[in-house]
């Protein structure tokens, strides 16, 4: 049975593909290097992650000063990330190593922002059976591996009790199937959300501490509840540029 793992610890363990980025620049190359050699890392990681992530690379930093090999972090917010790497990769500047979301970056893969990283799994060290097949699978485009599984999500559905026994609903047998779900869904009366402008809402969309829409990195924001808006389909169009 895998066991579960908290997200500081999978930060810990991130330390490991530090070294196996690295394994892929520094292959055939001694111990000492000669010439020092900095890897440039993007990180949108804030507060207690980025506080831990920072303190992984400061150790990998100081571990590797006499080698002649550093990692220099650099923090990119969330909602800038993907413009900015993909224009950084146009002028030839782009990171070593960053951070991504599973199934948000084929076209990155397309366009070839970013490489495959099977071999250099293998030379850090890093035992694929470690990792789940869910999440091996999640991180392929086209059979190749471009991610190195570090935080899983599930999704749940949360049910408000008293509204499905008032639809003449069971709560103790919840549906177990897609159409089970859609067949509940038909007898569940809908609970209008309303759009700023008066009209139904039927969109949600995130932002930032300046209300800007954030349409790049972690898909889930734990504990910000106030920096999700409901918006009719015309104001999610409006707020993210994106045809809903």
């Amino acid at each position: 049975m895998a066991s579960r793992v908290k997200r500081r610890t999978a930060l810990k363990w991130m330390g490991g593909m530090v070294g196996a980025v690295a394994a892929t620049r520094l292959a055939g190359v001694p111990a000492v290097i000669g010439k020092d050699l900095e890897l440039v890392h993007w990180s949108w990681l804030t507060a207690s992650d980025g506080e831990i992530w920072k303190q992984m690379i400061d150790n990998f930093n100081a571990a590797n000063k006499d080698k002649g090999l550093q990692i220099r972090m650099e923090v990119v917010p969330d909602d800038q990330y993907g413009t900015k790497v993909l224009s950084a990769a146009a002028t030839g500047n782009a990171p070593d190593f960053g951070w991504g979301t599973a199934g948000l970056r084929a076209d990155w893969v397309k366009k070839g922002v970013v490489l495959p990283l099977d071999d250099v799994m293998k030379q850090g060290g890093l035992n694929l059976g470690d990792f789940t097949v869910q999440s091996l699978e999640a991180s392929r485009y086209g059979g190749k591996l471009y991610l190195m599984p570090m935080d899983a999500m599930s999704l749940q559905v949360l049910l408000n009790v008293d509204h499905a026994k008032a639809a003449g609903l069971d709560p103790a047998k919840p549906p177990q199937s897609g159409d089970e779900l859609l067949a509940w869904a038909d007898k569940l009366e809908e609970i209008k959300t309303i759009c700023h402008t008066g009209r139904k809402a039927t969109m949600v969309v995130r932002v930032d501490e300046h209300g800007r829409a954030v349409t790049e990195g972690p898909q889930v924001e734990i504990g910000g509840n106030d920096r999700y808006l409901a918006l009719c389909r015309k104001h999610f169009i409006e707020r993210t540029g994106e045809q809903a």
